[in-house]
């Protein structure tokens, strides 16, 4: 896929902390660093955020771990925009605080349970049943959901397992006869999720040289090594 934004070399543009109260305070003049990171072996985007609140500023919230932060990022390379909706799951102490993030849309989803059957139905078509339930109410209109179809059905009880179990499990049962491996991974980007295998991945990028894969009886789950 065609890269958007490159969080290497980019500033935040604005930082605003909304407490469960509604009470809103700007952190853009207090953050001393930033960190992003996304992967294919990993579900959610993560982050964090350190803030060195020498004034106090903050100490009337106070900062409970329970937040929704707003990022405004500018990537000047690339000279793209991005906004992430965030959710503050872990805090630091008193005028200086380490704020670790996910997605708010990844956050809500974890609040819930999948408890659910599918009769004869590909694979694909569970995730996106799935996705529109627990994911797609919270997502950013400027992020999207990209699936790959996947062939054959199959009849799967998910017992109790929060959304993003269940589309890691759902990974793990399907198939597609276009891909070789299918090695399907459903993992969060800042531009959305991806329910795809790896040669989706490379068939969708964009200026960069194809590569052999080379192909085994037991595929390793790890995307660092590749199908």
């Amino acid at each position: 896929m065609q890269e958007t934004f490159n969080p290497g070399y980019c500033t935040i543009e604005s930082a605003d902390l909304i407490t469960a109260e509604g009470e809103t305070k700007s952190l853009t003049g207090l953050i001393g660093r930033f960190d992003l990171q996304q992967a294919m072996s990993s579900s959610t985007i993560t982050g964090s955020i350190d803030v060195l609140d020498g004034l106090g500023i903050l100490t009337s919230l106070p900062i409970r771990a329970e937040e929704n932060l707003k990022l405004k990022l500018k990537s000047h390379d690339l000279q793209t925009e991005l906004f992430l909706d965030l959710q503050v799951i872990e805090s630091g102490d008193m005028y200086a605080y380490t704020l670790h993030f996910i997605t708010r849309s990844s956050w809500n989803a974890l609040t819930e349970n999948v408890i659910t059957a599918f009769r004869q139905k590909p694979a694909s078509y569970c995730a996106k049943q799935i996705f529109q339930k627990y994911f797609a109410k919270n997502l950013d209109k400027n992020r999207k959901f990209n699936i790959e179809e996947s062939d054959g059905e199959m009849r799967v009880i998910i017992p109790d397992y929060n959304p993003i179990q269940a589309m890691n499990f759902l990974c793990a049962k399907a198939f597609t006869n276009k891909s070789k491996s299918s090695t399907f991974r459903f993992f969060e980007t800042v531009d959305g999720y991806n329910w795809v295998t790896d040669e989706w991945l490379l068939e969708k990028a964009n200026g960069t040289e194809k590569k052999n894969l080379k192909y085994s009886p037991i595929v390793d789950r790890n995307p660092l090594q590749g199908p």
